[in-house]
């Protein structure tokens, strides 16, 4: 598992599938696969995910996810009117700052210089974007495209060079304060001006200290899966034991298999050349400075469930189909076999960091919830429709994270970059 962490807290990725693996053979069935309630008739998994809501959001959660669902629902109506590039990249308005919900789940949109404009312009296609009368404004000094311009300066930096800067931890757009965070492990005049000379100097950065992730995985046991892997580079190989979780299930090719972080099979720039796992094969991973994820395979005989599980104890399910849209400040959940269920908040669309084997991770989304040995892997989704019938929407599989932070790959890339197929 690997353990990155933030400014004040850390982010460490987590192998954790919370997916039930049942066998047909109904001689042999797994403990997953049987229900415990409380006193009050209430499923035991299902309370403890209401136990976590209510530590997080207060006894008013519901109220609270209702208001949290509309804000997350605005902002996607705003996002749909922004105009696309020819391959479907937003483009965004040239005094739009960005946007995010509040503490009292209400959706802020920001604007550069005039709180007073109510509208979002195009200068160079002279046309703009008029926003509700009840939709709150904050005025910002920088637009959106600045700080995404200035933050892919940074990732394309690494990207090309490798981290070439040995205090570097990680960097993100922060739109909460209007900057490009980047972290440091210690933050003095001569860190920044090295930073600033080898990497990037802008008035939009704004430094913080921040603390790098561990990438091992957890060894702890009764996580949901045990890997034993072998990898190479050149002439040197490794072998791991690790257990990690199952994240969700998908289809490769027609057949039903699960999807799980990519380091639980080795380190980013090593070839994976054999896996052993209980009754699964290791089939193909995406491991880069872009992508965690991995297939595997299902032996004959098991199925695999989006059910959500920890601890053998079966609860509310995911839903891998359909709609899942998310922006800064929706409420959020996550499983891990070894942390269970916890909840929290998007902090940042655009994370990117350094481990402590000195990696270089990009294009993470980020929340405050926390993360421990063990849950990589495990899936992130969204609870303000937990109670639907058809699920809480997938959204992620977690890659990252540590105290009050968890990364995670977007559900829909990860599909992508593996050649899957929901369902």
């Amino acid at each position: 598992m690997k353990k990155i962490q933030n400014i004040g807290g850390t982010i460490l990725a987590i192998m954790v599938i919370s997916v039930v693996c049942v066998n047909n053979d109904s001689s042999n069935v797994k403990k997953s696969s049987v229900l415990a309630y409380n006193a009050s008739g209430v499923n035991l998994e299902s309370a403890q995910l209401i136990d976590s809501l209510k530590a997080t959001f207060g006894d008013d959660y519901e109220q609270k996810m209702v208001k949290n669902e509309l804000a997350t629902k605005q902002a996607e109506l705003l996002e749909s009117k922004f105009e696309v590039d020819t391959n479907d990249n937003i483009i965004y308005p040239d005094n739009y700052g960005g946007s995010y919900i509040n503490e009292n789940n209400e959706l802020v949109v920001q604007i550069v210089d005039n709180l007073n404009n109510n509208k979002l312009n195009y200068a160079t296609l002279k046309t703009n974007i008029s926003l509700e009368d009840n939709t709150l404004n904050e005025v910002v000094k920088y637009s959106y495209n600045d700080l995404i311009s200035v933050n892919e300066k940074i990732v394309n930096y690494f990207l090309e060079n490798g981290v070439t800067v040995s205090n570097f931890v990680a960097n993100y757009i922060d739109v909460y304060s209007n900057r490009v965070v980047v972290e440091l492990k210690n933050i003095d005049s001569e860190s920044i001006d090295k930073f600033k000379r080898e990497v990037y100097d802008s008035e939009v950065i704004e430094f913080k200290v921040g603390e790098r992730a561990d990438t091992t995985a957890s060894y702890k046991v009764g996580a949901g899966f045990y890997v034993n892997a072998k990898y190479t580079k050149g002439n040197t190989t490794h072998h791991t034991g690790r257990y990690c979780s199952f994240g969700a299930r998908a289809k490769r090719n027609g057949v039903s298999w699960y999807i799980t972080a990519g380091h639980c099979f080795g380190y980013m720039d090593y070839t994976t050349v054999d896996a052993t796992i209980a009754n699964g094969t290791y089939v193909t991973r995406f491991y880069s400075q872009t992508m965690d994820a991995a297939f595997v395979k299902l032996n004959s005989g098991n199925t695999v469930t989006n059910n959500l599980s920890d601890v053998g104890l079966q609860a509310s399910m995911i839903k891998t189909t359909g709609h899942n849209y998310y922006t800064t400040g929706t409420a959020v959940g996550k499983d891990g076999s070894a942390g269970k269920y916890g909840t929290g908040l998007i902090k940042s669309l655009s994370f990117s960091g350094v481990d402590k084997d000195g990696y270089y991770h990009s294009g993470l989304t980020t929340t405050n919830i926390t993360a421990i040995d063990g849950d990589s892997g495990g899936p992130v989704f969204i609870v303000n429709n937990l109670t639907s019938s058809s699920g809480a929407p997938l959204i992620g599989i977690t890659s990252v994270g540590n105290s009050n932070l968890l990364g995670f790959y977007d559900y829909n890339k990860i599909v992508t970059a593996l050649g899957l197929t929901k369902y």
